[in-house]
């Protein structure tokens, strides 16, 4: 295994919060493009360009999901029934989110 993947799995507490400030950063960005949408051109949706990147960003999040899920080191079934409700919860909600911010989009 690199030495950078090993620093990585070491300190996945610093890989959770980059997680979190660039999904904090999109949302930010996204309600921004909507709030500056509203005042030029009155339409309540983001513009095409933060579209394409809030779904973007989205999709590699599945496929990390995906990946995780594929790989887990967990066997019992509690733990993957557990994992399971997390996620899917997770999806409805940001799946809420993205309807939300990109309405007309």
């Amino acid at each position: 295994m690199s030495e950078g993947l090993a620093f990585l799995e070491s300190h996945v507490y610093l890989v959770a919060l980059l997680g979190l400030a660039v999904f904090y950063g999109l949302e930010r960005l996204a309600t921004s493009s909507r709030r500056h949408k509203r005042e030029v051109c009155k339409e309540d949706s983001t513009s095409e360009g933060v579209f394409c990147l809030h779904v973007s960003s989205f999709a590699v999040y599945n496929f990390l999901i995906g990946y995780l899920l594929l790989h887990q080191l967990t066997t019992s079934l509690q733990e993957f029934l557990l994992f399971f409700l997390a996620m899917a919860l997770h999806f409805v909600v940001k799946d809420h989110g993205l309807r939300e911010h990109h309405k007309s989009t």
